[in-house]
């Protein structure tokens, strides 16, 4: 059928109409954000310890940023997240070592003070074993992340913030839960630009950052008490979760050596070798941070001379840790046998704390045995009246398979320990 002059016309026009208004919105709208690419990552150690002093790059280029800048650029979204200021965030020296001092000191546990801090936390965890029997009687289930995430709230803040039982008391747990789910939801959330909540924004973090820490500054990012429990949180629960699980699907031995190393947190118990034993709690503890790390990548930021921009790189801790190359064939697998035989290539491998200059103040006392004391004590609490399970055939498989956990943090969210009265497995 033939246009018409007039048709022809009109449609010139409505052509014309929604090129303008195309040109108008294009102009009036924001744009939208450019995914970055993804950070370069470098996988082996030589390359990821270079990164992580933030001076140059592995093929020599130098970076004109300071190394607390190349550090503090990354974490950038922290600051806007958690309204904090320390040592991970902030481009200040002298601020920085005043602050990993002050890290240090809280981290210093005096040897007499670990049995009480096993005391309080096996207190802890018995009440809440207690209380989740009464609840849910008589079927008895309790969420394990959610325990361990409690439990290693309350660590950081015995040990760092000195809270007593009036604020850390049997009714404290339900505000510790909601605390960590709080930090959880900011991270995940922090990680896209588009959803990252501002801290002055975020209403319900601070209201459970209220609930128990009521005199702190939460407003001041240097006097935010987020400074110091983000880092021991974060370091902390994922890594005792995974460990907590490996024990518990594999030989009684294991579990053994860190329910005893709870009942005698010294050094002496940590390292000890008892007997025909090729294990010691310290082995497990270093395993579970080889094929757990705290941080799976660490990322600098370089400023080069032939950019306009910052470029962003990752030293990948996971893969240094996990390369069947150095490691060997079972490089994946949890064994803590082979730190009795570890070769010097396998020892520079290994940094779950970080590298020099940068390293965290928990690597040489607090963080290994920590991690070791939360998962003795609750297995030693648990002892044979619970089991872990999960509603989930393929998720009870998994556990039970002995192959590598998973790291993403939310996996084990449907893993429960469930009371011998409600469950027989």
């Amino acid at each position: 059928m033939a246009v018409t002059s007039f048709e022809a016309s009109v449609l010139i026009g409505l052509v014309s109409l929604v090129g303008i208004i195309a040109c108008v919105y294009f102009s009036v709208s924001p744009a939208r954000p450019k995914n970055p690419l993804p950070p370069r990552q470098f996988q082996d150690p030589e390359s990821c310890h270079l990164i992580m002093t933030g001076e140059r790059l592995p093929d020599g280029s130098e970076n004109l940023l300071s190394q607390f800048e190349s550090r503090a650029r990354p974490n950038h979204r922290l600051r806007i997240a958690f309204g904090i200021d320390n040592a991970f965030t902030s481009t200040d020296q002298p601020y920085v070592k005043q602050f990993v001092e002050r890290a240090k000191s809280h981290a210093n546990v005096p040897s007499a003070d670990w049995i009480d801090l096993s005391q309080k936390i096996g207190d802890a965890a018995g009440s809440w074993l207690q209380d989740g029997k009464l609840i849910h009687s008589p079927n008895p289930r309790i969420k394990l992340t959610s325990l361990i995430q409690a439990l290693s709230l309350r660590v950081v803040l015995l040990t760092f913030f000195g809270l007593g039982s009036e604020v850390l008391g049997d009714g404290a747990n339900g505000d510790l839960i909601n605390l960590a789910g709080a930090i959880n939801w900011a991270w995940m959330a922090s990680k896209e630009e588009h959803t990252m909540p501002r801290f002055e924004d975020n209403v319900y973090l601070q209201k459970c950052l209220f609930a128990i820490l009521p005199d702190q500054d939460m407003h001041n990012p240097k006097g935010n008490p987020l400074n110091f429990i983000l880092p021991g949180f974060e370091t902390m629960w994922r890594v005792v979760l995974r460990l907590f699980l490996e024990v518990q699907f594999a030989d009684n031995e294991h579990r053994d050596i860190l329910i005893h190393f709870a009942e005698t947190p010294t050094k002496t118990q940590f390292q000890q070798l008892d007997g025909n034993r090729r294990v010691c709690a310290e082995f497990l503890v270093n395993e579970a941070l080889r094929l757990y790390p705290p941080t799976r990548r660490i990322y600098r930021a370089f400023q080069l001379r032939t950019d306009a921009e910052p470029l962003v790189v990752a030293a990948d801790v996971e893969s240094c840790h996990t390369d069947a190359e150095i490691w060997g064939h079972d490089a994946t697998v949890f064994n803590p046998e082979r730190w009795t035989r570890l070769t010097s290539e396998q020892r520079n491998a290994f940094f779950p704390f970080g590298s020099a200059p940068f390293v965290c103040p928990a690597k040489p006392v607090f963080g290994p045995r920590v991690i070791g004391l939360l998962v003795g004590v609750l297995h030693g609490e648990i002892g044979w009246k619970w089991k872990v399970h999960s509603d989930d055939e393929a998720m009870m498989e998994h556990l039970r398979s002995r192959q590598r956990l998973k790291n993403e943090r939310d996996t084990y969210e449907d893993v429960y320990l469930v009371g011998q009265s409600g469950w027989i497995e």
